[in-house]
């Protein structure tokens, strides 16, 4: 496999193109980006195994390194000497009825993908999260959702890549990242972990919600551990960690906590993205703009989307 570039490297191949400073983003806006690159592609005759071999060459998420990260935010080379001011969302719990749905869930889904002590996939510890995270989605009815396996923006710290689990709300406003291990002893998980949450802030950035603080759980099922990026400030936080028990009985009942500070952070990134569309709309009300709101955020966040009975009007 060839080399890994660094950000650096390529920095210096664009500022060697004799092109506009901004041609990367005149190109990156162009409705038709992907016939062009094709085109070029072409012209250039780059196999596709070429492009392939390149991608594998550029910095992402899954190829993160601690030291070059932390080089990059200014942090020390190693997480155990890393120290980050705390941030916790408001506390608020769950009704026991829906903690006695997840534990029935998560026994269910135990009974089928077995104990995590016998997991050695990460993609089965992702369904071994799901009975708890999507029912927790599901009291929202809607107006937030869980975009799996979805590929993030890229930053100038990366090139972006895939996350397990993405939570959006209405709106387009991105604030929960989900990332699985199997575990977290290596301080480049964390990396990843960083690195996805400053692509979630670039995307909230270009959807007009920059000042949306995203919020990270990187987990093994054995540990939870909670951080959040502030994009107002460019400073990490980090929250508590949870660790859960390996015996099904004992790791269902843990995950009660768990799941209210799942839903804690949901919560609180629901009202936070809330408040900024409110603010969005006064502003622009401000200015004189009475274009109909329509089908926009606001309306949306408004009605309630489920189709249930008894879940509309």
């Amino acid at each position: 496999m060839p080399p890994k570039c660094t950000i650096e490297d390529v920095e210096n191949i664009i500022e060697g193109v004799r092109l506009p400073d901004d041609w990367i983003d005149i190109l990156t806006a162009h409705p038709d980006i992907t016939v062009l690159l094709t085109h070029i592609a072409q012209r250039a005759g780059i196999t596709d195994r070429e492009i392939k071999r390149s991608r594998l060459m550029l910095p992402s998420f899954l190829k993160a390194k601690w030291e070059e990260v932390a080089t990059q935010l200014d942090f020390p080379l190693s997480v155990k000497w890393l120290s980050l001011e705390q941030f916790s969302p408001p506390i608020c719990f769950l009704p026991p009825s829906i903690h006695k749905n997840l534990f029935q869930g998560g026994w269910r889904i135990i009974d089928v993908y077995q104990e995590r002590a016998h997991q050695d996939r990460e993609a089965a510890r992702v369904k071994l999260l799901e009975p708890w995270f999507v029912l927790i989605l599901a009291l929202f009815e809607g107006r937030v959702v869980d975009m799996p396996e979805s590929v993030m923006l890229p930053t100038k710290f990366s090139t972006g890549g895939a996350v397990e689990h993405e939570v959006v709300m209405i709106g387009g406003a991105l604030f929960f990242v989900i990332e699985i291990m199997l575990g977290l002893d290596k301080d480049d998980n964390l990396a990843q972990l960083f690195l996805e949450l400053l692509s979630a802030a670039e995307a909230n950035n270009r959807s007009g919600f920059d000042i949306t603080r995203v919020y990270g759980l990187l987990t093994d099922l054995s540990s939870f551990r909670f951080y959040s990026y502030d994009p107002k400030s460019k400073s990490f936080s980090f929250d508590e960690d949870i660790l859960v028990n390996a015996k099904r009985d004992d790791f269902c009942f843990d995950m009660i906590y768990v799941s209210n500070k799942i839903f804690n952070v949901i919560m609180c990134g629901y009202v936070e993205v809330l408040r900024a569309t409110v603010e969005a709309s006064k502003k622009k009300s401000e200015q004189g703009d009475l274009t109909p709101v329509g089908s926009g955020p606001m309306q949306q966040l408004t009605q309630t989307p489920s189709i249930l009975p008894g879940s509309v009007g």
